[in-house]
């Protein structure tokens, strides 16, 4: 298996978890107010990563780059406040659509700020996977409210976010990528959290531990999956949560896939088959 062909199976499985995280925050969303569900959230994040510090001590946050880490968490944080909202407020395909319009930031972020190669086939590879999303979503033409337009604006934040971890990789290493992460969104949301603070009941602050979980899980996966691939080449293979939402969504809640969302879900599984092989093939092998 090449570095690069592992890399993006680090990003998919990143996708998978993310979507475990997105139905937990739906959820307890319905019930606590979003700015104070998404700081607990990144509190119960820096419960998670505090066997790390315990095991490397100040080293943990050895990093030349903490104002670049302090940039990602705030940016990063400000995008979470404003996609809990969303979630909170639109349907999950709606928040997925809206949030599939990052891979057009970082596609073009990539290429001005990190010199990455727009490649035919990466270019190919992303327009075909959107095509999909559209086939599976159908977006109609309703106006435009503050929910979606919370999430309209999340979007290039998580995609800055996304760029400064490929960059941010290059010189440290996972483990405190995420926990920079960790302590500067929390830090960010604080005073937003505690202007609506309220009481949260055992079952809420269990769900949001969940969502810790499975959302700190997502953030390492696809940190390690950078440390290996371009951010371009990653694109498409993120397209393949919409597959995982189609698959838990049909498991757990006996949502049947139409026709639309079957051949939808065949175009993002092409598009991300199709970079993935030809990152394989164009990387040098590796004997690990």
């Amino acid at each position: 298996m090449t570095d690069q062909t592992r890399g993006l199976a680090w990003i998919a499985l990143g996708g998978l978890l993310f979507v475990g995280f997105m139905v937990l925050v739906r959820q307890v969303s319905l019930s606590l107010h979003p700015v104070q569900a998404a700081f607990i959230r990144y509190a119960m994040g820096l419960l998670l990563i505090a066997p790390l510090f315990l095991r490397r001590g100040t080293a943990l946050f050895a990093s030349e780059r903490v104002g670049f880490h302090a940039v990602r968490g705030v940016l990063h944080g400000f995008g979470v406040l404003l996609w809990f909202y969303a979630i909170a407020r639109l349907p999950l395909a709606d928040v997925t659509a809206l949030g599939f319009t990052a891979p057009v930031y970082v596609l073009l972020g990539a290429w001005l700020f990190l010199g990455e190669k727009l490649t035919s086939v990466r270019i190919a590879s992303v327009v075909l996977g959107l095509c999909g999303v559209m086939l599976i979503l159908r977006p109609g033409y309703a106006p435009i409210g503050m929910a979606s337009a919370a999430m309209l604006l999340a979007a290039p934040l998580f995609a800055v976010s996304k760029l400064l971890t490929k960059s941010l990789v290059k010189r440290d290493n996972s483990e405190t990528v995420i926990a920079f992460l960790g302590v500067f969104c929390t830090l960010t949301m604080l005073p937003f959290a505690i202007m609506v603070w309220q009481p949260p009941e055992p079952w809420q602050l269990l769900v949001l531990f969940g969502t810790a979980v499975f959302a700190t899980a997502s953030h390492w996966c696809v940190a390690q999956g950078l440390s290996t691939v371009d951010v371009t080449a990653a694109q498409p293979v993120e397209f393949l949560q919409l597959v995982w939402s189609a698959l838990i969504g049909y498991t757990l809640f006996a949502e049947e896939p139409s026709l639309m969302v079957l051949l939808g879900a065949t175009l993002v599984v092409a598009s991300a088959t199709w970079v993935a092989h030809y990152e394989s093939r164009t990387a040098p092998q590796s004997t690990a």
